[in-house]
Protein backbone atom coordinates (compact mmCIF):
# COMPACT_ATOMS: atom_id res chain seq x y z
CA UNK A 1 0.00 0.00 0.00
CA UNK A 2 1.61 3.53 -0.82
CA UNK A 3 1.70 5.46 2.13
CA UNK A 4 2.21 9.53 2.11
CA UNK A 5 1.28 10.84 5.01
CA UNK A 6 1.94 10.50 8.43
CA UNK A 7 -2.21 9.60 9.07
CA UNK A 8 -2.08 7.33 6.81
CA UNK A 9 0.55 5.43 8.60
CA UNK A 10 -1.08 5.80 11.92
CA UNK A 11 -4.15 4.20 10.64
CA UNK A 12 -2.56 1.31 9.25
CA UNK A 13 -0.75 0.46 12.26
CA UNK A 14 -4.03 0.93 14.29
CA UNK A 15 -5.89 -1.22 12.32
CA UNK A 16 -2.77 -4.02 12.43
CA UNK A 17 -2.90 -3.76 15.82
CA UNK A 18 -6.60 -3.87 16.03
CA UNK A 19 -6.72 -7.02 13.90
CA UNK A 20 -4.49 -8.73 15.84
CA UNK A 21 -6.62 -7.69 19.12
CA UNK A 22 -3.70 -5.89 20.95
CA UNK A 23 -4.34 -2.88 22.60
CA UNK A 24 -2.55 0.62 22.53
CA UNK A 25 -0.90 -0.50 25.57
CA UNK A 26 0.73 -3.60 24.87
CA UNK A 27 2.00 -3.08 21.75
CA UNK A 28 3.76 0.06 23.39
CA UNK A 29 5.07 -3.46 25.75
CA UNK A 30 5.97 -5.66 23.23
CA UNK A 31 7.75 -2.98 21.01
CA UNK A 32 9.76 -1.32 23.81
CA UNK A 33 8.23 2.08 23.02
CA UNK A 34 6.05 4.47 25.49
CA UNK A 35 2.33 4.31 25.08
CA UNK A 36 2.40 7.62 24.55
CA UNK A 37 4.56 6.93 21.29
CA UNK A 38 2.14 4.41 20.27
CA UNK A 39 -1.16 7.55 20.90
CA UNK A 40 1.33 9.87 18.78
CA UNK A 41 2.22 7.21 15.58
CA UNK A 42 -1.82 6.02 15.60
CA UNK A 43 -3.52 9.86 15.21
CA UNK A 44 -0.54 11.03 12.99
CA UNK A 45 0.84 13.63 15.53
CA UNK A 46 3.87 13.59 17.13
CA UNK A 47 7.70 12.68 15.75
CA UNK A 48 8.65 9.47 16.60
CA UNK A 49 12.04 8.20 16.42
CA UNK A 50 12.39 6.09 13.54
CA UNK A 51 13.74 3.05 15.64
CA UNK A 52 10.48 3.46 17.36
CA UNK A 53 8.54 3.09 14.00
CA UNK A 54 10.30 0.32 13.10
CA UNK A 55 9.74 -1.78 16.06
CA UNK A 56 6.06 -0.91 16.20
CA UNK A 57 6.16 -1.97 12.13
CA UNK A 58 8.01 -5.21 13.47
CA UNK A 59 5.47 -6.25 16.93
CA UNK A 60 2.69 -5.79 14.23
CA UNK A 61 4.50 -8.30 11.61
CA UNK A 62 4.67 -5.37 8.80
CA UNK A 63 7.32 -4.55 6.36
CA UNK A 64 7.83 -1.29 5.39
CA UNK A 65 9.94 -0.30 1.83
CA UNK A 66 11.12 2.43 -0.47
CA UNK A 67 10.85 2.82 -4.01
CA UNK A 68 11.24 5.38 -6.79
CA UNK A 69 8.14 7.21 -7.59
CA UNK A 70 6.39 6.84 -10.97
CA UNK A 71 6.47 9.75 -11.82
CA UNK A 72 4.36 9.46 -14.78
CA UNK A 73 1.29 8.21 -12.85
CA UNK A 74 1.95 10.83 -10.39
CA UNK A 75 1.61 13.47 -13.65
CA UNK A 76 -1.45 11.29 -15.01
CA UNK A 77 -3.00 11.34 -12.14
CA UNK A 78 -2.42 15.16 -11.43
CA UNK A 79 -3.93 15.75 -15.29
CA UNK A 80 -7.20 14.32 -14.38
CA UNK A 81 -7.92 16.10 -11.09
CA UNK A 82 -7.35 18.84 -13.05
CA UNK A 83 -9.77 17.91 -15.63
CA UNK A 84 -12.70 16.98 -13.17
CA UNK A 85 -12.08 20.52 -11.56
CA UNK A 86 -12.12 22.16 -14.22
CA UNK A 87 -15.36 20.77 -15.16
CA UNK A 88 -16.90 20.92 -11.96
CA UNK A 89 -16.14 24.94 -12.22
CA UNK A 90 -17.33 25.52 -15.65
CA UNK A 91 -21.04 24.13 -14.56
Amino acid sequence: MLIRTNYQLGAIIKGQRQTLGMTQSELARRAEVSLRTIVEIESGDGNPRFKSLLRCLDTLDLDISAEPRDHAADEATESLLRSVLSRTKER
